[in-house]
């Protein structure tokens, strides 16, 4: 699914898929308070994570929630988050076609995506 994402980042993410895991830098811990006071998640919360890459910003999502999905354009960088994640909802997308039904999140968040 790339119909609607640059070619420039399309080659790019898919051919440095493996990397990025390794070399792009975490978020900080403080995310989790900010997720949990400033938009209330809590555990019964559904989520997704749009543009998730390789899945750097689960770990602080899982912290307050199992009811996760990522949505990621390319193929590769989604099939890292599988292999890191297999517990997490994984599907193909984009913001301009989100693969969920109307209303059935309560939040969708893009950390560092374009």
């Amino acid at each position: 699914m790339t119909h609607s994402l640059h070619p420039a980042a399309q080659k790019g993410f898919s051919q440095a898929a493996r990397l990025y895991q390794e070399v792009r830098p975490s978020y900080p811990k403080q995310v989790i308070d900010w997720l949990r006071n400033d938009l209330n998640l809590s555990q019964s919360s559904y989520v997704v994570d749009l543009g998730a890459g390789t899945g750097k910003f689960l770990p602080y999502l899982q912290a307050l929630t199992s009811h996760i999905t990522a949505v990621e354009p390319v193929a590769e960088m989604l099939a890292e988050l599988e292999k890191r994640y297999p517990d997490v909802v994984a599907l193909p997308g984009t913001a301009q076609h989100l693969p969920l039904g109307n209303e059935s999140q309560d939040a969708v968040l893009c950390a560092q995506s374009f």
